[in-house]
């Protein structure tokens, strides 16, 4: 059994991500297993939209990316809600 705690990263590029990511894991001496899954986060940010925001994000990213589905089913170490506002973001624009 894995117990290795994941990360999920969302990025626009995969390869370079991953390794650098990975480097990064390394130099910090953290133990954990990375998935990087790519995606235009043009296209995750506006179909979160459509949710007003309100939607757990690996659901998204499973409507948008179908063959994430495995990937996806992880636990993750920590998941992120999105709040615009604490982006500075406008939801109503």
């Amino acid at each position: 059994m894995n117990n290795k705690k994941s990360v999920l990263f969302i990025v626009e590029g995969e390869k370079v991500e991953k390794t650098f990511f990975s480097q990064l894991a390394k130099l910090y001496d953290i133990d954990f297993d990375i998935v990087c899954l790519k995606s235009n986060i043009y296209s995750l940010y506006s179909r979160m939209k459509k949710y007003d925001f309100n939607v757990n994000i690996a659901s998204v990213l499973e409507e948008i990316h179908p063959e994430y589905k495995n990937d996806l089913s992880k636990k993750f170490l920590y998941t992120l809600k999105w709040n615009p506002n604490f982006y500075g973001i406008d939801k109503k624009s």
